[in-house]
């Protein structure tokens, strides 16, 4: 079995969510950066799924094409503001990632999570 990712560059943000997640039974490893580690776990095909917040991203056009550079064979789900447009959205689910707006509701986030990686 697979890691589960959490990035989010802001600290509670990120925190938060993983705490959430450990209540569910999960074990989320949160990440406040692309760093070494990260890209390595990629690469050696040991992360199950990423959680990508792109409310926190500092340079979001950078940060999220590093990440789904590295994520190529993995799910990704992305947790996006109430500002995301339609357009952006549709971008999104042409490229196969999975998005859900925020305030998220973590029964739905776990059941999107069991439905497309049900290995976690």
């Amino acid at each position: 079995m697979g890691m589960l990712a959490i990035y989010a560059p802001e600290k509670i943000e990120g925190q938060t969510l993983c705490k959430l997640l450990r209540r569910r039974w999960f074990e989320p490893k949160c990440f406040q950066s692309a760093d070494q580690e990260l890209m390595e776990s990629a690469r050696f095909g040991q992360i199950a799924m990423i959680i990508l917040d792109l409310s926190c991203l500092p340079d979001l056009d950078q940060d999220m094409e590093a990440i789904l550079e590295m994520a190529q064979d993995v799910p990704v789900i992305m947790l996006t503001p109430y500002a995301t447009t339609a357009h952006e959205l549709s971008s999104f689910h042409q490229r196969g990632y999975h998005v859900m707006e925020k305030p998220i509701v973590l029964e739905s986030l776990v059941a999107l999570m069991h439905q497309i990686a049900p290995e976690l």
